[in-house]
């Protein structure tokens, strides 16, 4: 378990899937509404996965609550690892609920996360953040930790790749 100056930050497990499910999910009313399944294979694989990293790796996502950790939930920050162009490579995450959003938490989480990856060994490897291009605010919080974009760099998705800068 991580503290910082506001938050708890404990590793992400299965037992938070409903939370991480909740906070991914950007359907329309229409696409609640009908017979898709939800959460999607890729989420369900995706938690999956998450539970195992800290075992395997001693790294991944945390749960973020604010405080002393007793109360709700606010977010998951982390870093987990990843591979782009066949290259190993540590991939960031943040997503704090709209209603903290704006208040630095984001930012705070995900540098207490990052100190993690130094001290399990894995300090060497590029870290990066792949983010919508539409997105501003998570290229601001990626800005401001110390990541950069350069100018055309996209993943086979369309999305920005954004490296730290160390």
């Amino acid at each position: 378990m991580l503290t910082t100056a506001h938050l708890t930050l404990a590793p992400l497990s299965t037992d938070d899937a409903a939370f991480f499910y909740e906070l991914s999910d950007n359907r329309t009313e229409t696409e609640r509404a009908s017979d898709a399944p939800w959460p999607t294979p890729f989420l369900t694989e995706a938690m999956g996965k998450f539970g195992t990293d800290w075992a395997n790796e001693g790294i991944g996502y945390h749960l973020v609550r604010l405080g002393d950790g007793l109360g709700p939930a606010i977010g998951i920050a982390g870093v987990r690892f990843g591979s782009l162009d066949s290259t190993d490579n540590l991939n960031v995450y943040y997503h704090i609920v709209a209603s903290e959003r704006g208040k630095g938490y984001a930012v705070e989480a995900t540098q207490a996360a990052l100190e993690v990856r130094g001290a399990a060994g894995h300090g060497a490897l590029p870290v990066l953040a792949l983010i919508r291009p539409e997105n501003a605010v998570s290229q601001r919080v990626a800005r401001r930790l110390g990541f950069g974009w350069e100018e055309g760099r996209l993943n086979s998705r369309g999305l920005r790749v954004y490296e730290l800068m160390e």
